[in-house]
């Protein structure tokens, strides 16, 4: 899928879904780090996580998605401040709402 889209994935057994990100030098403007992230299916996701990033990064961005139960209200903790971005709507393939995201860059 395109990376700068959101997309679900519905299978019919237990599957194991990654994400793979390409390193700067795949890129010419030699920007990125390469990743193999764990993506984890909504009934498994976490309510509550902490993360930081290294200051000696020329830039860093974090991407958070929250699936659409009774826990989303639009509003998370930044910095230990509350904090309502602008939300993408991630849809399931029957037009329900999965969940939503949100990416940018870490300050």
């Amino acid at each position: 899928t395109n990376s700068s889209e959101y997309c679900t994935v519905l299978t019919s057994n237990p599957s194991y879904v990654v994400e793979y990100g390409f390193g700067g030098n795949y890129f010419s403007n030699g920007y990125g780090d390469p990743l193999l992230m764990t993506i984890p299916p909504l009934d498994q996701y976490i309510h509550s996580v902490t993360f930081s990033s290294f200051e000696t990064m020329p830039k860093n961005y974090y991407t958070i998605l929250i699936p659409n139960d009774q826990y989303f209200n639009q509003t998370y903790l930044y910095n230990g401040f509350p904090f309502t971005p602008t939300w993408t709507t991630i849809y399931y393939p029957n037009g329900s709402i999965a969940g939503y995201g949100y990416s940018t860059e870490f300050k």
